[in-house]
């Protein structure tokens, strides 16, 4: 059986939380966090986004058990999902393959039910849980390299001149770099609308976190920067248009220039493969790469409510049947 977390769970979800997977790199890069905390926190949250714990528990008449979990959150504002744990890890049980499955069905059933429309993971690349991801008719729309700048590694970098500060105005115009640089599949994959597309940059964890920056050219916004400051890591994402030319690198040396008011922790820059061009200045500036993800999407077939119809007037009342009347014949 699996049913939303309830405090009943909580012993088998404290040693499942032992054995979890992350499908969600930026949280567990910098603002790692407890499966069995944040399932706790889900029943008295009030935060925009909607956190779900869904428990399997499962006894079979042959006297084995299956036991596993998935966390998922969703955003209040559009109709999308998003994986963030799973439990257990595929070498951790001989039936964690079939319990993912098990998980990943009724995620799908649970996001169809409120509406959600796209639900979203990421893995590695060539990995078993991409290949569950797949098997569950999940579809890879981008693959991702992950670079690392360790602690002490830091190189001397000063604000660049040209750039300047997010603006709430600067929206319409990012959302415009964005759909000159991502590829139509992408696009299609990640559904944007213009008030979305700073905060998907570092995905549901950075929804309301982290500094915006712009470089600008006589076309306009050409290139945009994100820092997103975390407990263990920062994360950094760039946009730049073909036009900017050494662009990418005025973006990540002025970033490195920010760091210099946070605390020190490894840096991480996703450069996805569309954004080839970010390699060279990364690697001069001594980050390496340490992973390569893939972006994976799911669409769902949301369960629609519609009003309850009325008959219009005229077809609301019936023909009525025709009345025939006997009448006694008289006699002669």
């Amino acid at each position: 059986m699996i049913a939303p977390f309830t405090l009943h769970d909580l012993p088998l979800l404290k040693r499942l939380a032992k054995v979890h997977v992350a499908l969600c790199p930026i949280e567990a890069l910098t603002r790692p966090s407890s499966p069995l905390w944040t399932a706790l926190l889900s029943l008295w949250s009030l935060d925009e986004a909607r956190l779900s714990t869904f428990v399997l528990n499962e006894q079979g008449r042959d006297g084995r058990s299956m036991h596993g979990f998935a966390q998922v959150k969703q955003p209040s504002s559009r109709p999308e999902m998003y994986i963030q744990y799973m439990s257990p890890r595929l070498d951790a049980d001989e039936d964690a393959r079939a319990a993912w499955t098990r998980l990943l069905s009724h995620v799908a059933a649970a996001a169809g039910e409120r509406g959600v429309q796209r639900i979203y993971a990421c893995a590695p690349d060539g990995t078993e849980e991409m290949e569950i991801l797949l098997g569950a008719g999940f579809s890879v729309y981008c693959r991702e390299e992950i670079f690392r700048l360790v602690p002490g590694a830091h190189p001397q970098a000063v604000a660049q001149a040209g750039i300047r500060p997010e603006q709430s105005t600067d929206a319409w115009a990012i959302s415009q770099l964005y759909r000159a640089t991502a590829p139509h599949l992408v696009q299609q994959a990640e559904s944007l609308a213009e008030s979305d597309t700073i905060k998907w940059l570092c995905g549901p964890v950075a929804w309301n976190q982290g500094e915006g920056f712009v470089l600008e050219d006589q076309a306009g916004i050409a290139g945009y920067g994100f820092l997103m400051p975390g407990r263990t890591g920062h994360w950094l994402r760039f946009l730049v248009h073909s036009r900017a030319g050494d662009g990418g690198t005025v973006l990540l040396d002025h970033s490195l220039a920010l760091l210099n008011y946070y605390p020190t922790h490894p840096v991480y820059c996703a450069v996805r493969e569309y954004q080839g061009r970010l390699r060279a200045p990364l690697a001069e500036r001594g980050f390496d790469l340490v992973s390569v993800q893939c972006r994976l999407v799911k669409h769902t077939t949301a369960r629609i409510k519609e009003p309850a119809r009325s008959l219009v007037p005229a077809l609301e009342k019936r023909a009525e049947a025709p009345t025939t009347t006997v009448s006694p014949t008289e006699g002669p």
